[in-house]
C-alpha cells in the first residue's frame, strides 16, 4: 500500500497503462475462480474475445504467480508448470514417429495398460508430447522421430 500511498505502482501493475493493469487484474481474478483446466487460449477468448490477449499478459501473470504462490518454487524456471498448478493449459504439441517400435502405457485403472504397436513400412503416428512420458515401456527396433 505504500507503493500507491506515494502514487507509485505495485509491478508489474502500470500506472501509465491503465487498460493493461485491469486486463491483468481481471485475468488474476479469473485464475482464481477457476475451478477445472482450461486451454490459455480458450480463457482469453472468454475474458477478451481475443485468442492472443492473454499470451500477451502472460509474462505480468507469470511474474505475480510466481511471487505471491506458496507453491511456485516447485516448478523453478518452468513457466508452464507454474501456470497448469493455475489451471491453464497450452495445446499439446505433436511428435510424428514411425515404426518399428511399441509402447506400453499404463492406465488409469489397476492393472490396466495399453500398448500401441507400429511397424514397418506402415503409416507414422503423431502423439501429444506429454503422452511419451506416461509410456512405461518402448520397444524399439529403429526410432525415427521428424
Amino acid at each position: 500500500m505504500s507503493l500507491l500511498d506515494n502514487n507509485k505502482s505495485p509491478i508489474p501493475l502500470s500506472l501509465l497503462d491503465l487498460q493493461e493493469s485491469s486486463d491483468l487484474l481481471y485475468v488474476l481474478s479469473s485464475i482464481a475462480e477457476l475451478d477445472g483446466p482450461i486451454l490459455e487460449r480458450t480463457l482469453s477468448i472468454q475474458l477478451f474475445g481475443n485468442s492472443e490477449r492473454l499470451e500477451d499478459l502472460r509474462p505480468a501473470v507469470l511474474s505475480v504467480l510466481c511471487t505471491h504462490s506458496p507453491t511456485a518454487l516447485l516448478y523453478g524456471d518452468n513457466d508452464w508448470a507454474v501456470l497448469q498448478a493455475h489451471n491453464i493449459y497450452r495445446p499439446a504439441k505433436y511428435v510424428p514417429l514411425t515404426g518399428p517400435f511399441s509402447l506400453q502405457f499404463k492406465g488409469t485403472q489397476l492393472g490396466e495398460t495399453a500398448q500401441l504397436h507400429l511397424e514397418l513400412h506402415l503409416p507414422s503416428i503423431s502423439l501429444p508430447d506429454n503422452a511419451l512420458p506416461l509410456s512405461e515401456r518402448v520397444f524399439l527396433s529403429s526410432f525415427n522421430c521428424y
